[in-house]
C-alpha cells in the first residue's frame, strides 16, 4: 500500500554479489517483489559518477543514478559518504524512514 518502490540499480547487485549467492540475494527480494524496480545504468552515468567524486565512485554512482531517475530518498547507513559528493535528494538510514 506504500506509494514508494525501491528502485535496485544493477550496481547495487553486483556490490550485492560480492557478498551473497544469487540465490540469497532473490530470496531477500522476493518478500519485496512487487515493490522493486532494478535500474540498468549507463556508461554516461558511469562517467558522471567519476567526475563527481574521484574516491568514492560506488556512492557518486548511486547518488547519479537516484538523480536521473528522481528517487524520493536515498537508503544508506552510509551518510556521510554520500553527504560529502552532495546531491538535493534527501539520505536516509533504513531505520529512519
Amino acid at each position: 500500500s506504500c506509494k514508494h518502490t525501491l528502485l535496485i540499480s544493477t550496481w547495487t547487485v553486483k556490490e550485492l554479489l560480492k557478498k551473497l549467492r544469487g540465490d540469497q540475494i532473490k530470496a531477500s527480494f522476493e518478500i519485496l517483489k512487487k515493490k522493486i524496480e532494478i535500474c540498468k545504468y549507463s556508461p554516461d552515468e558511469e562517467a558522471q559518477a567519476r567526475k563527481r567524486s574521484e574516491t568514492n565512485f560506488p556512492d557518486a554512482l548511486h547518488i547519479v543514478i537516484a538523480e536521473n531517475v528522481k528517487a524520493d530518498y536515498i537508503i544508506t547507513r552510509n551518510i556521510d559518504d554520500f553527504l560529502q559528493i552532495g546531491t538535493k535528494i534527501p539520505i536516509r538510514k533504513p531505520e529512519l524512514l
